[in-house]
């Protein structure tokens, strides 16, 4: 499956919350040898920030992490093309906070093979210094961190409840594909680590992801958290 790239640097300012992020990006167009019906135009952010040394930072960091540091020290737009030559079939992205020097985005994609499967990441960033920020970089976490445990632990009950419902109910599921499920919902439960987040305008999210085979998609737990700014804005590491 053969995806050409082409960078056309479109020139977009995302005006957000009163602070201007100019963004070049780049269109990775697909080519013809792919099943219609999927998006024709895609879209990846290369971020600017008017500082050289932070715009690499940022976008080498986005690019790295994006691509499961594959290509770690290939060019963007050398990496991107290797990476949809593997069967990207859409990529698109949205920038959700663009304040105090702060820049949270989120970035879909979907690649195909023997299966389709479509995903979402989440990235933040400083523009003053280029880092990736952790959470603890915005909330104190001394405060939030067992708020934040319960409701992923009730969360992920709640799941296996409505797992159990459909088992008892005959929906479709067997005793051992439950067990199987079951099993993973607890190792992910286990293993939960505050990564992934999205800051907003008025909220912040914390998003776990649970991955389950292709065959048991519909069964993957949610497990979305979310506080208003305004709830917990006595401990918040940014101005707000």
């Amino acid at each position: 499956m053969k995806l050409l790239l082409s960078l056309s640097f479109l020139f977009i300012s995302f005006n957000i919350f009163g602070q201007e992020v100019k963004i070049d990006t780049i269109r990775i167009e697909l080519s013809d040898k792919l099943t219609s019906g999927f998006e024709e135009n895609n879209y990846y952010p290369l971020i600017k920030t008017g500082n050289k040394k932070i715009d690499s930072l940022i976008n080498y960091d986005l690019k790295n992490k994006l691509t499961r540091e594959e290509m770690p020290n290939i060019s963007i737009d050398s990496t991107l093309n290797e990476w949809a030559s593997y069967g990207l079939v859409f990529l698109d992205f949205q920038i959700n906070y663009n304040k105090n020097r702060i820049l949270s985005l989120r970035i879909d994609a979907e690649g195909c093979g023997a299966y389709c499967t479509n995903w979402t990441e989440f990235y933040n960033y400083s523009t003053d210094t280029g880092k990736a920020l952790k959470l603890s970089d915005i909330v104190d976490l001394t405060y939030l961190k067992d708020d934040i445990l319960k409701k992923k632990n009730k969360q992920y009950q709640l799941n296996r409840e409505e797992l159990k419902k459909q088992l008892d109910e005959d929906e479709g599921l067997d005793l051992s594909t439950y067990q199987f499920i079951l099993e993973r919902y607890n190792e992910c439960d286990k293993s939960f680590e505050i990564n992934q987040f999205a800051l907003y305008e008025d909220h912040l999210e914390i998003i776990e992801g649970c991955n389950l085979p292709h065959a048991f998609k519909p069964s993957t737990p949610i497990i979305d958290i979310q506080y208003d700014l305004s709830d917990i804005k006595e401990h918040l590491k940014i101005k707000n």
